[in-house]
């Protein structure tokens, strides 16, 4: 197999995650006190705000309420909503590093062994490391937050 490939591959399994997102129903079962992360468009936010983060407070068909850090109620409409991110608790999260770990070590030995000379395989574990070493930081961004909606 083409390690170029490989590496697209490997990286595109990353990124589907986060591009998954559920419906706005999602966003409605939430439970009291999920920190969420909600953002709006640029054109649309007061002060230049794109991001309100905070507590979820309550959602209906046509809003989204956020408790922000200051304790106040934020009522965002749902056409201004354009993504909506729940926190994923440490637990999950760990998980989700013992299942990248495991894919990464295994893209280094499969790479490993499709190379018969030494300088082949010095080359192979340079390789391994540099594709694993930009995976670690992607891999961490994506599983603090998971995508429930997007607009």
């Amino acid at each position: 197999m083409n390690p170029a490939r490989t590496v697209s591959l490997i990286l595109v399994l990353l990124m589907v995650p986060g591009s998954l997102a559920a419906s706005w129903e999602a966003v409605r079962a939430l439970t009291l006190d999920t920190r969420v992360l909600v953002r709006v468009p640029d054109r649309l936010a007061p002060r230049g705000e794109r991001l309100v983060r905070g507590r979820f407070a309550s959602a209906d068909a046509d809003s989204v309420t956020v408790r922000t850090e200051d304790s106040s109620l934020r009522s965002i409409p749902r056409n201004r909503v354009l993504l909506v991110k729940v926190r994923v608790p440490p637990r999950r999260r760990m998980v989700a590093w013992i299942a990248t770990g495991a894919a990464l070590s295994a893209f280094i030995v499969v790479a490993a062994t499709h190379w018969n000379h030494i300088d082949s395989k010095k080359a192979a574990v340079g390789f391994s490391a540099a594709v694993t070493v930009p995976a670690i930081p992607i891999a961490f961004r994506l599983s603090r937050w998971k995508t429930l909606y997007h607009a």
